[in-house]
């Protein structure tokens, strides 16, 4: 850390007087900002039924996994052949690997009018129908199919899923969360399971639950290394709720994350700062400023550490940020006020 600059007794002597009003005020304000992080933090994982149906067609097309010669086999045989069941569903499969999903969805029609429904296959056209709607955003229609899905094959995992995100998307959180429990009561439980659940239910600002499920999928990993999102998902929820653990979260995520988030330093310092820690804060304050999280709060809190550090040099500087961002009009004032005290403490000492 920096060597910090200390005031002069004179300056001092007036903090005496101002600085416990106004530290108590900067603290409490530092103290009750969940409705800040509320607004702020991004949710990771929100709902995102075009993602989730995307993932569903690439994993489960297997023109997507072959070979180059073998595609052109497969383009070059369909040319020959224009009306047969075999032929729209390899139109399909190619079209939605090319990302051509109008024409995708036009062949899977095509599919529909040639099956039967008590086709092994009708399940699995559905399920690419309603994902390439959803992709389409037709919202609406693709929920009408995954719910014939699930009416048909209740144990269909992906379709509960699927569901969920567009329920969430909707907005709809409570419908949205028992599709999620029954996602996870059909699907193989596995760490990755586990771990996409809490996200999910993170998304949906059900917070003890995403620490529930990131706990389970944290316990099944043979290795956490790679868990990063899920800790700062589990961080994020904890700091939300009030769980002592998110610091905890935080910093595994900060240790797993190639890509630090200058949120995650910002919001540990927050924590650090709650609980007196103001040389600990200060550190992550700097970071996350120096990472680009330049935010009124960010100098604001940075602020109060060298306040409570008596740096009042480095304070006046970041107050004077503050007041230049005015992203906020009580941090405005707030700081305002600091700056008329040490510019008063200034001239009183010269």
């Amino acid at each position: 850390m920096n060597e910090r600059k200390t005031a002069t007794p004179g300056i001092h002597a007036i903090w005496i007087r101002v600085a416990a009003g106004l530290l108590a005020a900067a603290l409490v304000a530092t103290l009750l900002l969940s409705n800040a992080i509320r607004i702020r933090i991004q949710r990771m994982e929100e709902a995102n039924a075009a993602a989730a149906a995307n993932n569903y067609l690439l994993e489960n097309t297997e023109y997507v996994g072959l070979s180059a010669w073998e595609r052109i086999q497969k383009v070059v045989r369909q040319m020959t052949d224009q009306a047969s069941l075999e032929s729209h569903y390899e139109k399909a499969s190619i079209a939605i690997a090319q990302g051509e999903n109008e024409t995708a969805l036009y062949h899977i029609n095509e599919c529909l009018a040639l099956v039967d429904e008590s086709s092994e296959a009708y399940e699995e056209l559905k399920m690419k129908q309603g994902c390439l709607l959803a992709l389409l955003e037709d919202y609406e229609q693709a929920q009408t199919v995954f719910d014939e899905v699930l009416r048909r094959a209740p144990g269909n995992a992906d379709a509960w899923l699927l569901q969920a995100q567009l329920l969430l998307q909707k907005g709809d959180v409570t419908a949205a969360m028992e599709h999620l429990r029954r996602y996870i009561s059909c699907a193989e439980e596995t760490a990755d399971q586990l771990s996409v659940m809490a996200q999910l239910c993170y998304g949906a600002g059900e917070y003890a639950d995403a620490l529930i499920y990131g706990e389970q999928a944290l316990a099944m990993a043979a290795d956490d290394a790679a868990y990063g999102e899920l800790f700062r998902c589990m961080g994020y929820a904890a700091l939300l709720s009030g769980d002592d653990r998110a610091e905890k979260y935080l910093t595994s995520a900060i240790e797993r994350l190639a890509d630090t988030d200058p949120e995650l330093f910002y919001y540990r310092g927050v924590l650090r700062l709650a609980r007196e820690d103001y040389e600990e804060a200060l550190v992550d304050f700097d970071a996350a400023i120096g990472l680009g999280y330049g935010t009124a709060l960010a100098y604001y809190n940075r602020g109060v550490c060298y306040l409570t550090l008596e740096d009042y040099e480095r304070l006046l500087a970041d107050m004077q940020k503050v007041v230049e961002l005015n992203e906020d009009e009580e941090l405005t004032q707030i700081a305002q006020q600091l700056i008329a005290e040490l510019t008063v403490g200034s001239e009183q000492e010269s």
